[in-house]
């Protein structure tokens, strides 16, 4: 059995999120009979259990608890007890509206069908079918479904639950959550994001059925969703609204990558010539902005071929790819393989595992 150690009366100091999250993860492998035990395997387990027991050594007398105390402390120590206020699949008639307003609540929202507006603090975004909103806890915004309506599967929930999964020790610096709660980041898009939106959905799947051990599951798809998110601000998000000019080029790019999109629509979106803008992504980025536009839409093929059943060609097209050979090319570029090869390779990987 996975232990962790408690002094007596306090929760340890060293219980960060990071390994609170390794401990859900190594026993959900376990649950679901994903465990491997191959030799590449045992030196990370090695170091972890390693560093399991040097702590051990310097507890004389602390007693001993479950994974499962983790998961109910985090759900049962809420301040007001509650893992979601809205949990739902709702939809809206065109032209629907709300008027501005803001709660405490961060609030999420998958567009499913349709499109809609999102008028937060001052400036309107708007979002099509597969993009994702997150609107921060106290962002006062305005809502309006587009010409065809929408359809959106919605979660809201209190900033304690995510607070409660990054707790630091003295000394750790900030927590895992600290970027995703900043004042200056109201409005988050995130676009073909599949794991993020299959997170959302098994928090609504888990709440709506309460099934055995659904509060369980739903902290730990919590977990993952938090992470989640911090990666994709770190690696790939500007926050929203962004009024300056790079941040208005990075927008344009992330919207609009689906379509046929050049350097100098790219340009005109962020109201600066194309030399200028060459500068500032090479100054930022170290990156052409077609080099910059190739790339997002990899990682975005990427995300579509490890979670979806998309054939290649489909995810060229869905990417923005003129063709699929000019997609293989670009694709080879920056993975060094072919997308057909690195199909493969994930496939008989997820084999392997089973």
């Amino acid at each position: 059995m996975v232990k962790i150690y408690k002094r007596s009366g306090t929760v340890c100091p060293e219980m960060i999120l990071v390994e609170k999250i390794y401990i859900l993860w190594l026993f959900a492998q376990i649950l679901f009979g994903r465990i491997r035990l191959l030799a590449e395997d045992r030196t990370q387990e090695s170091f972890y259990w390693l560093y399991l027991h040097k702590r051990e050594a310097k507890r004389m007398g602390s007693e001993v608890f479950s994974f499962w105390n983790i998961l109910d402390d985090i759900s049962r120590n809420l301040e007001h007890r509650r893992l979601a206020d809205v949990f739902r699949l709702v939809s809206f008639q065109p032209g629907e509206t709300y008027e501005e307003h803001s709660h405490l609540r961060i609030e999420i929202n998958y567009v499913k069908r349709g499109d809609c507006f999102l008028c937060c603090e001052g400036e309107e975004v708007r979002f099509r079918e597969k993009e994702l909103m997150i609107v921060g806890s106290n962002a006062r915004h305005a809502f309006r479904a587009g010409q065809e309506g929408a359809v959106l599967m919605q979660l809201e929930f209190l900033p304690e639950i995510f607070r409660s999964l990054a707790v630091t020790s003295p000394g750790a610096g900030d927590s895992v959550a600290e970027p995703f709660f900043p004042e200056t980041t109201p409005l988050i898009k995130i676009v073909n994001h599949v794991r993020i939106m299959r997170a959302v959905r098994n928090i609504i799947n888990e709440l709506t059925g309460e099934k055995p051990y659904f509060r369980q599951l739903v902290v730990m798809h919590y977990a993952e969703l938090l992470l989640l998110i911090c990666r994709y601000m770190n690696e790939a998000c500007l926050p929203l609204p962004a009024g300056d000019t790079l941040k208005k080029a990075v927008s344009c790019i992330r919207d609009r990558y689906r379509h046929d999109l050049s350097v100098a629509e790219i340009a005109r979106c962020a109201g600066v010539g194309e030399r200028y803008l060459h500068k500032l992504f090479v100054r930022h980025f170290s990156l052409a902005p077609l080099d910059y536009l190739n790339r997002f839409r990899i990682d975005q093929a990427l995300e579509l071929l490890q979670n979806t059943d998309l054939s290649v060609k489909e995810v060229s097209f869905s990417c923005g790819f003129r063709s699929p050979q000019y997609f293989a090319r670009i694709f080879r570029r920056y993975c060094g393989c072919s997308p057909r090869e690195w199909e493969y390779r994930r496939r008989s990987e997820d084999f392997l595992s089973e």
